[in-house]
């Protein structure tokens, strides 16, 4: 029997144990930490009020991953689309983001524009980028005609963001976070 180990009881971690277990591959899962579900385990953010850590992420698991792990039969709904995000203050100036808007009386005009552009564009590089998340990457220089058809693909879908956006994307994929 073919046997498995998958470090990491994350929700990526959980996710690939399920699949190797479905195709009957004996799968052992090792966690650090006491909770399982990583990110998505969540915790105690009050006394006694509990909340998972991802779960405004929740509704974008990838529905080829939803329809192999059969989660809908499960009872598992995937109905929330676009969910809002409040992010708390102390002092009650709380400030709400969502996909596309932020919104509070503390964010001035020039953020809240700033934001929805770096929305738009992240959004914008998101949908070209996921027709890529579930593909092998290309073998560069010594590829197969299936391997140069699949940079080329990458490279005109990348080139026909404009000037500006290909720019920000080929930046932004080779700087820190902070930096973006």
């Amino acid at each position: 029997m073919t046997k498995a180990l998958v470090i990491g009881a994350g929700h990526n971690g959980l996710v690939t144990a399920a699949l190797l277990a479905k195709q009957g591959i004996s799968t052992t899962v090792l966690e650090a930490n006491p909770q399982v579900g990583g990110m998505a385990a969540g915790g105690e953010f009050a006394p006694e009020f509990y909340a998972p850590g991802a779960a405004l992420f929740v509704y974008q698991l990838q529905a080829e991953v939803v329809a192999a792990l059969d989660l809908e039969q499960h009872g598992l709904k995937f109905a929330a689309q676009n969910l809002s995000t409040l992010a708390l203050s102390e002092d009650g100036h709380h400030v709400r983001y969502g996909r596309s808007m932020v919104d509070g009386n503390t964010v001035e005009a020039k953020d809240k524009s700033a934001y929805t552009e770096f929305s738009r564009q992240m959004n914008t590089f998101g949908q070209l980028l996921s027709k890529f998340s579930n593909r092998r990457p290309p073998k560069l220089g010594y590829g197969d005609h299936h391997d140069k058809f699949g940079l080329a693909s990458l490279a005109f879908d990348v080139r026909r963001l404009g000037k500006s956006d290909m720019r920000e994307l080929l930046r932004a994929g080779a700087s820190n976070v902070f930096d973006v």
